[in-house]
């Protein structure tokens, strides 16, 4: 199982992820966001032959994706990189079989490719480009641009199931109203995957990676990896904000009692 999470921000784009691989009843760590030539960051969910495949690909293939014209869009670039990942999962996989299987093979890579739901391989990659940042989320073939306006964020992995009603609420919770920046979101990627830890048990775990692409103070961009015990103080400091409300004197916080032997009378109440 895995979470990770990709935030667009106002000043750039954090990718969050668990760190533990589960090989049968046993988790061990598993490295799942990644830096690509201090330009790109990915994070990965599925099986793990395909999240390996993707990150050694990006490394031996980064030269081709286009980020030095500055006539290519970001578009451009995750079509390339879409593409490219496909022949070269295709080329992998049929080597050293025999001719008349590697046709059935290459027909079922890209059915599974096209249905994301068979394929079981997400991704979300970030990078900057000419000047400006980008997040997007690729399930198979099928890439999703993360947007400022709408949702600017998505979760991948099985993660999603408890990671998406826990980052509505701790979006109120510290109070995110609108597209966040980087330092909160930072905060919000790290709560988020640390509590789907704390309540999906033995599936999600590990180290928690967090990864940020935001300006400098000369407007460059620059890829870096968070300090993860910053953020775990910031939601201690949030726990022990919360807990002052119900340390308040009894009277301050008492509910309407209740006479059983009198039947329930909801204007008492209301």
């Amino acid at each position: 199982m895995t979470i990770g999470i990709g935030v667009l921000c106002r000043d750039g784009v954090v990718i969050a992820s668990d760190g533990m691989c589960s090989t049968g009843p046993v988790g061990v760590d598993n490295l799942k966001t990644h830096i690509i030539q201090n330009k790109i960051v990915c994070c990965c969910a599925g099986a793990d032959n395909y999240l390996q495949f993707f990150v050694n690909f990006l490394n031996l293939k980064f030269t081709e994706f286009g980020f030095d014209a500055p006539n290519i869009t970001a578009d451009d670039i995750i079509s390339s990189i879409i593409t490219g990942f496909y022949t070269y999962v295709s080329t992998l996989m049929v080597a050293n079989m025999p001719a008349h299987t590697q046709h059935l093979l290459l027909q079922k890579l890209q059915n599974d490719f096209l249905n994301p739901e068979k394929l079981q391989f997400s991704s979300v990659i970030g990078f900057s480009h000419n000047n400006n940042f980008y997040l997007y989320r690729i399930d198979g073939l099928i890439p999703s641009p993360i947007k400022p306006t709408g949702m600017w964020y998505t979760i991948i992995g099985s993660g999603f199931l408890h990671g998406m009603p826990s980052i509505h609420l701790i979006k109120k919770i510290i109070q995110i109203n609108s597209i966040p920046n980087v330092a909160n979101a930072v905060n919000l990627a790290y709560w988020t995957v640390d509590h789907a830890i704390e309540v999906a048990s033995g599936g999600i775990g590990g180290n928690i990676t967090i990864v940020s692409i935001r300006k400098n103070n000369d407007n460059a961009f620059s890829v870096q990896t968070e300090n993860t015990e910053q953020c775990k103080g910031f939601v201690e400091d949030v726990y022990r904000h919360i807990m002052t409300y119900f340390e308040q004197p009894a009277e301050l916080v008492r509910a309407p009692e209740f006479n059983a032997d009198e039947p329930a009378n909801c204007e008492k109440v209301c």
